[in-house]
């Protein structure tokens, strides 16, 4: 009978037991849940990128069409410096240097004979471009706060020549704070670069920014057999360009930017 009392103790304390384990590990879930939501926060330079690719502006996460977004930032992390480098970052996206010949999704130009227009569209800051390397040695690294490759057909948003895509480049405006940019390369063939830029406030409602950029490449990239000074490539080149916004009234502003 003592052999049956306990027996029946022990099960009536192993139900107990089962009973309370699920309890204890919910709330260890519960508590867990927590933790794993600040873990998936998102970094805010890298997933939270806004673009205007259907001309207002949205997160790229919102946006219902295909598009490839570089912010500034990430510009500088991934070491994106050309429209050749975005290449290997944007799928679809093709470029020759030799022929500024763009393509996206397979639609391109196999000639630059005269009327002959490309599939992709290039646009900075809205205004279009009939050439990709113009659109692009225009704007800097450094003047450059977004780069989209929107994915065709985009003929209703961009119009002409865009059946394959557009290229898109909004450039950096003026700050409301004081603020300034400084960025030095070498590399070989003697090539030196300096980008500088400085941004801030002249009154409550203008702002400028002022940008500078230098290429010097001092040595060719063959050895001329003839002893002419024919190096081949050699660049000593400049870029610059001032900005002014200003501000009427609470919902209206202007934009102006003058470079060379």
């Amino acid at each position: 009978m003592k052999t049956t009392a306990l027996s029946g103790a022990s099960a009536i304390a192993l139900l107990i037991g089962m009973s309370v384990m699920p309890t204890a590990f919910a709330q260890q879930t519960v508590q867990a849940a927590p933790q794993a939501e600040e873990r998936e926060q998102p970094d805010s330079r890298r997933d939270v990128v806004v673009v205007t690719a259907q001309k207002r502006e949205e997160t790229v996460q919102d946006i219902a069409i295909a598009v490839t977004a570089v912010n500034s930032e990430m510009r500088q992390e991934i070491g994106l410096n050309s429209l050749q480098d975005f290449t290997n970052f944007a799928p679809g996206l093709t470029f020759s240097v030799a022929n500024d010949r763009i393509g996206m999704r397979g639609v391109n130009r196999n000639t630059n004979n005269f009327g002959i227009r490309s599939g992709v569209s290039n646009y900075v800051d809205g205004v279009y471009y009939p050439s990709s390397i113009i659109a692009t040695a225009s704007r800097r690294a450094i003047m450059v706060d977004r780069t989209e490759v929107v994915r065709g057909p985009q003929g209703t948003l961009y119009g002409r020549d865009s059946i394959g895509g557009a290229l898109n480049l909004i450039s950096k405006r003026p700050t409301d704070d004081f603020s300034g940019e400084l960025y030095l390369g070498i590399g070989t063939f003697d090539t030196r670069t300096v980008d500088l830029s400085v941004s801030g406030p002249i009154t409550d409602w203008l702002r400028y920014r002022v940008v500078g950029s230098r290429d010097y490449q001092g040595e060719g990239f063959l050895n001329n057999a003839s002893g002419l000074e024919t190096e081949g490539l050699r660049t000593n080149g400049y870029n610059y360009e001032i900005q002014l916004e200003g501000d009427i009234g609470d919902s209206l502003s202007w934009f102006a930017r003058w470079g060379h």
